[in-house]
Order: structure tokens, then C-alpha cells, then sequence
């Protein structure tokens, strides 16, 4: 819940790379990353990074053959 709350902070450009522990940290005194990748790509690098990083996985995939059309 306190990822969300960072990320509503900066939505669309995020805080910076590698300042998601010193964020927890200022805001909610806690130590540790964040156990989701997804919501660390969106609190450091907002929605447009967690889309380039969501657009590599599907480039990724698709060029590997992962999607495959059935028709």
C-alpha cells in the first residue's frame, strides 16, 4: 500500500532510479524493497518507464516465438 502512495506522488515520470529504499524510508520509517517488480519499476520510474519495461518483455517474448497464432 505504501508503494501505491509513492507512485501517486509521480505517476507519469517517477522518482528516480534506486530511490525506492530511501523513499520508504523518508516517508513510512521502512527498510526493505519492494517484493513486487512491477510496482518498484512504478514508483522509480513511473508509468511511462513501466511501460518501456513492459514492451521489452513482450518484444522479448514475441521474438522468442512465445506468441504463436493459431489460425
Amino acid at each position: 500500500a505504501n508503494g501505491f502512495k509513492l507512485f501517486f506522488k509521480s505517476p507519469f515520470f517517477g522518482h528516480g532510479q534506486n530511490t525506492y529504499i530511501t523513499l520508504m524510508k523518508k516517508n513510512f520509517f521502512v527498510w526493505g524493497n519492494s517484493h513486487n517488480d512491477y510496482l518498484l519499476y512504478l514508483v522509480e520510474f513511473g508509468l511511462l518507464g513501466c511501460t518501456v519495461f513492459v514492451m521489452i518483455f513482450l518484444f522479448f517474448f514475441e521474438r522468442c516465438g512465445f506468441f504463436i497464432d493459431h489460425v
